[in-house]
């Protein structure tokens, strides 16, 4: 084999030195860096956490306040009772009140199954349109606010006649119950 040119002995050795400044880059200063990298991304992200939950914290009296305020207004939202049957008993005379007050025929009313913690009447009338919609004003304005689950209307009269005629209406109410006993000692 023949032995290399000065020049060539120096590009070898330039081509050597590149290999292990690469081979230190890669193996050793890149991981380095990137690891310094991603600890002060983890870092920036736990700073935004902290900053968050230090925000949360401070607002903690106000979600007392709220909570304290939402139980002093338990009563707007659900029907206080004893228990499920009276909290029944007060929805179905609250619909039938409402009913007769506006003149409506009522042919049945019964309690209906519910969700846990709720409780539901269903109402059949014969009505005409003006007090179907008065007595949903009025029972969608009081208090505790119901919720009216299922609306259904036959008006056969009125297509048998060809005339405005009364319609047979069924209503099912529900409303959620709260017992007397978690309400706070003022509203009981």
């Amino acid at each position: 084999m023949k032995a290399m040119s000065q020049r060539e002995s120096r590009l070898v050795a330039i081509a050597i030195l590149l290999a292990v400044i690469a081979v230190l880059w890669l193996g050793i200063v890149s991981p380095i860096l990137a690891g310094f990298a991603v600890r002060a991304e983890r870092r920036a992200g736990l700073i935004d956490s902290h900053e968050r939950n230090v925000r949360i914290a401070l607002r903690a009296p106000l979600f007392r306040a709220q909570a304290a305020e939402q139980r002093q207004s338990s009563g707007d939202w659900a029907i206080v009772a004893p228990d499920a049957e009276a909290a029944a008993d007060m929805l179905r005379s609250r619909t039938r009140a409402a009913v007769e007050r506006h003149g409506a025929v009522i042919k049945a009313v019964q309690e209906v199954p519910g969700q846990a913690g709720w409780v539901a009447v269903r109402i059949d009338a014969e009505l005409s349109l003006a007090q179907l919609t008065a007595i949903l004003g009025e029972l969608e304005s009081g208090l505790p606010h119901l919720v009216v689950e299922t609306l259904s209307v036959s008006a056969d009269k009125a297509f048998q006649t060809g005339r405005l005629e009364p319609m047979d209406i069924r209503i099912e109410i529900a409303a959620p119950h709260l017992p007397a006993a978690q309400l706070p000692a003022a509203k009981r």
